[in-house]
């Protein structure tokens, strides 16, 4: 829950922090899209069942993952929100060295989430193919139940017709 609360935190703190960097603007919103794009990801995710049941999720410590590439996007902000111009200007390339990191954080996790969701698409429809078997075999069995009564319903009339 701590985890949730620093994520949501942190990607509030990105939104208020995303423009501070004149040079940097359309790109610092593209970060914080992907970011709040990985955020709502992991919610449906979650939604669908646990986390932490998710072998591919649990293997690659997504959710850890996502979590401290917040973080280090919020530090570089703040750490470049606050200084003058003047320096941010001579540390202009160590700024995009630092961003090109935090963009390849989020990058992997994107793949890794791609990865993840493929593999709960592709056991949604094995489950799927699997119950979509046995319900066709159970209407099978009921069908043969019906035509038996249908069949026994037919003779039943019968013998009431040849009575009269």
């Amino acid at each position: 829950m701590c985890t949730a609360i620093n994520v949501a935190q942190g990607l509030v703190k990105i939104f208020e922090l995303r423009e501070a960097i004149r040079h940097q603007r359309r790109v610092n919103k593209q970060t914080y899209l992907q970011l709040t794009e990985i955020h709502i990801e992991l919610q449906l995710l979650d939604r669908n069942g646990p986390l932490q049941d998710d072998a591919t999720l649990r293997r690659n410590a997504t959710v850890k993952k996502f979590a401290s590439a917040v973080n280090s996007f919020v530090g570089y902000l703040q750490k470049y929100n606050d200084m003058n111009r003047v320096l941010r200007f001579f540390k202009r390339s160590d700024m995009e060295a630092q961003r090109q990191q935090v963009v390849a954080e989020i990058d992997q996790l994107f793949r890794m989430l791609g990865l993840a969701t493929s593999v709960t698409v592709m056991n949604g429809n094995a489950s799927a193919a699997k119950n979509a078997a046995k319900f066709l075999s159970k209407l099978q069995d009921v069908h043969a139940d019906v035509k038996l009564t249908h069949d026994q319903v037919q003779a039943a009339l019968l013998g009431l017709v040849e009575k009269r």
